[in-house]
């Protein structure tokens, strides 16, 4: 069986042209430079307490966030993060919600 070894070494020097313009780009600098301050930030930041508690959810809601997580999720993150991080936007949100709504029912009785 012959090899066309010229063919291959055309192929394997554009790789490394290829792979050299990736590295120097400024978008794959920004991308290094942004997930090595995220890990720095992570591990900077100050481990809460836990503690372990039950909830009974449906079962095609874990299977969608599973679904998610598997897609989507963000370095490591698990169930218990998304959930924690879930609930927490959503306490956000009906906070500002609820400020809105009071804020409307003053301005009414002005």
């Amino acid at each position: 069986m012959k090899y066309n070894i010229e063919r291959n070494n055309k192929s394997a020097q554009e790789k490394i042209e290829s792979i050299t313009k990736i590295e120097s780009s400024q978008k794959a600098r920004d991308i290094i430079d942004s997930a090595t301050s995220y890990n720095s930030h992570n591990k900077a930041k100050e481990h809460k307490r836990k503690k372990y508690y039950s909830l009974y959810l449906q079962e095609e809601v874990i299977e969608q966030l599973e679904l998610f997580l598997q897609e989507f999720g963000e370095n490591k993150e698990n169930r218990g993060d998304f959930i924690e991080k879930a609930i927490l936007a959503m306490i956000e949100t009906r906070k500002s919600l609820l400020l809105q709504t009071l804020q409307e029912k003053i301005n009414k009785l002005r």
